[in-house]
């Protein structure tokens, strides 16, 4: 988060992008992905969307 913010500038400047993986476990339950590892997805597709808003 804070090097994103960090380059905001410099990534607006050049056109720049960030691009964050994540996984159908953040949106979806399945029988591999524990609690943690579904949360954290989840969390990581949040953090995009408000970052891609901001």
């Amino acid at each position: 988060i804070m090097l994103a913010r960090g380059l905001s500038g410099q990534l607006k400047d050049a056109q720049g992008a960030i691009v964050n993986v994540t996984s159908i476990a953040g949106s979806r339950v399945h029988h591999f992905a524990g609690t943690a590892y579904a949360t954290s997805k989840a969390a990581l597709a949040s953090l995009t969307r408000e970052m891609a808003s901001d």
